[in-house]
């Protein structure tokens, strides 16, 4: 039977007996003295033990951060070093101290090439459309047919 108080229902009896600690689940947070000092020893071995995690991350950030800057001296040593041969290559066997600029690339703008033949075969390709242009025009104002003008062009002596 089931008890009735004030419009609360009160607990079995038979659980609030003596056989009540086996009955229930047991109560996490009333943990005995013994238990909370195991569980703090165990904290406290952990807390140790991410601490050594800690360090040693720190340890090897340390020697790859250092690693880094020896690759970093060498890059930008090889990339003075590869500048300064360049130079010399690009000015032959002249034994003059590298320009100021001797890091950068030469403009391939300067460079001398074949691309005259391109430039000479584009002037002609203006040079023609000129000249359509102006028989276009030339017949247009003398209202003369294209084809007897073209066969003027043709034919001009």
């Amino acid at each position: 039977m089931v008890a009735e108080r004030n419009g609360q229902i009160d607990a079995p009896t038979e659980i609030v007996g003596p056989t009540a600690a086996q009955a229930t689940a047991p109560d996490p947070f009333a943990g005995t003295p013994a238990g909370l000092s195991e569980q703090l020893e165990r904290l406290q071995h952990r807390i140790d033990a991410l601490e050594q995690d800690l360090e040693s991350e720190r340890e090897r950030r340390v020697a790859v951060e250092t690693a880094l800057d020896r690759q970093r001296a060498e890059s930008r040593r090889l990339h003075a070093e590869s500048a300064r041969l360049r130079t010399e290559l690009e000015q032959g066997d002249h034994h003059m101290p590298p320009p100021a600029w001797a890091d950068r690339p030469v403009n391939p703008a300067l460079r001398t090439k074949w691309r005259w033949i391109l430039r000479v075969l584009a002037l002609l390709v203006m040079l023609v459309v000129l000249g359509a242009v102006y028989l276009v025009i030339h017949a247009y104002i003398t209202h003369e047919s294209i084809q007897h003008v073209w066969s003027q062009v043709r034919s001009p002596f």
